[in-house]
């Protein structure tokens, strides 16, 4: 009788988180959508209005400001997450307020770090040291963004996820607000007010929707520098991670440069952003509420984390598996919608590379399991081999069949990287299952099967299975967490 009580009380546990997750999926997925939605449209506006020039410029100084967030930031965003997270009462507050204060330093030391490599950026941009004006300017874009990072850290810690996503929400509504008006009346002289107001607005509202009623404590400075020396360390591995990804997407967009032109450029990195970005709002989602609940874990001991990577890889695999089984058939006019029929040269790449949406799906959950116990070297090397992995495979896969031969090397991709994160994260006592193994291997042969089908067989027929597919993965979470 007490056993048959224990395993009600887990599966009745079980079947409230799947459906506080699935219930914060649908909610942020649909956050996610309506920011990407926002930059559509005004990407959109700017390619009338300002031309394939100035679309170039404002891609440029965005990437700039990317780059120099990930090093001034620290990897806070992640870090801060995992330690307000696992702490409780009076020490959260403690994390929240080192958090907070560092935030302020780290903004300080972004603004100043743009300043000072200004005249370098403008030199190796234009050529010239004389253009270094934009960049003094967007240092502020630098400095609000780390502010609002650190910020929403805090949220994501203390799990207002509610909060998390309504400061989303309107950033991404209200910088567009504000933004047309000024692609339209100054063009191109645009392109910096556009990254500075949808730097403040965004610092703004996450300032506003992170607001306490409670005063945070005043910490003494030797034990505010020992409390973040641990968030430290972790975030300087993160940002070594974030620079190599940075300069992977550099190398492979220099040599598609080299190889096939700038049309060639622009359709890769079209179908990754299909891929990684759109595709992937079901990976941001889920990260939003997985990582600060495995890092809480994390204290428990290892089987705990075990239990939730097992948890979320099903629900993971099923909800990715339904997305791609939708996406295959749909790719031609999804692209269509997205860019012009024009780029209709990357279905067959982002149809192969679909199968290794499920393999990042269970690569994805394990790596978080070595950030919410701290390991940030083994993660720098899971993430320093994915991006050497990914440079060979793209070079080859491009050499041998074009842009097909990228979107199959995409998923070779992933499937190396799962193997390398499931290695390094057995040594720290990680198991992932056997049932979890099966259900994901089943559902990468299923989507392997219905992305040859789409290259190969009738439309009807990839659509008809398609449909199948997604349905029967719907069910079968549903029943897996019933």
């Amino acid at each position: 009788m007490d056993q048959m009580t224990a395993s009600g009380s887990r599966s009745g546990h079980g079947n409230a988180l799947t459906r506080r997750v699935v219930a914060f999926i649908g909610i942020f997925s649909s956050v996610e959508a309506v920011g990407m939605f926002c930059s559509l449209v005004r990407n959109k506006l700017a390619a009338i209005w300002l031309g394939t020039y100035g679309i170039g410029l404002l891609g440029l100084y965005s990437t700039v400001i990317e780059l120099l967030g990930t090093v001034s930031q620290l990897g806070l965003r992640t870090t801060a997450v995992r330690d307000i997270a696992s702490s409780t009462g009076s020490r959260r507050l403690e994390f929240i307020s080192v958090v907070t204060h560092y935030g302020r330093y780290l903004a300080l030391f972004g603004i100043l770090l743009t300043i000072a490599a200004s005249p370098f950026l403008s030199l190796m941009t234009f050529g010239t040291a004389d253009r270094f004006l934009p960049f003094l300017l967007i240092s502020l874009a630098v400095g609000c963004n780390t502010i609002a990072s650190s910020r929403a850290a805090v949220l994501q810690g203390e799990n207002r996820l509610g909060n998390l996503a309504k400061a989303t929400l309107w950033s991404a509504v209200i910088s567009l607000a504000a933004t047309v008006p000024m692609i339209y009346f100054w063009r191109m002289d645009s392109i910096i007010p556009i990254l500075l107001t949808y730097s403040i607005v965004t610092m703004v509202l996450y300032l506003a929707f992170s607001r306490r009623n409670d005063s945070l404590p005043e910490l003494k400075a030797g034990k505010r520098r020992s409390m973040a020396s641990g968030m430290m360390k972790l975030g300087a591995f993160l940002t070594i991670s974030g620079i190599a990804g940075w300069l992977t997407n550099y190398i492979v967009m220099s040599y598609l440069n080299h190889a096939g032109g700038e049309s060639l450029m622009g359709c890769y990195q079209s179908g990754y952003t299909i891929i990684i970005k759109y595709i992937g709002i079901v990976f941001t989602a889920l990260s939003l509420e997985f990582y600060p609940r495995i890092s809480a874990c994390a204290a428990g001991g290892t089987w705990r984390i075990n239990l939730m990577l097992r948890h979320e890889t099903l629900l993971s695999v099923a909800v990715v598996t339904a997305v791609s089984a939708i996406f295959i058939p749909l790719a031609p006019w999804i692209v269509s919608i997205l860019y012009s029929d024009e780029f209709q040269a990357i279905v067959p790449m982002v149809i192969l590379a679909s199968p290794g949406i499920v393999l990042r799906a269970v690569s994805w959950a394990m790596a978080f399991t070595l950030l919410a116990k701290g390991r940030g070297r083994l993660y720098l090397v899971t993430e320093l081999s994915s991006c050497l992995t990914c440079v060979i495979l793209t070079v080859c896969g491009y050499s041998a069949w074009g842009l097909t031969g990228i979107g199959l090397m995409f998923t070779l991709w992933y499937a190396v990287y799962t193997v390398v994160v499931w290695a390094v994260t057995r040594t720290i006592g990680i198991r992932l299952g056997r049932t979890a193994w099966l259900v994901a291997l089943s559902a990468f042969t299923v989507i392997a099967a219905m992305a040859a089908t789409a290259i190969f067989a009738p439309f009807w027929i990839s659509t008809t299975s398609g449909l199948i597919v997604a349905t029967a993965s719907a069910i079968a979470a549903v029943r897996s967490f019933a």
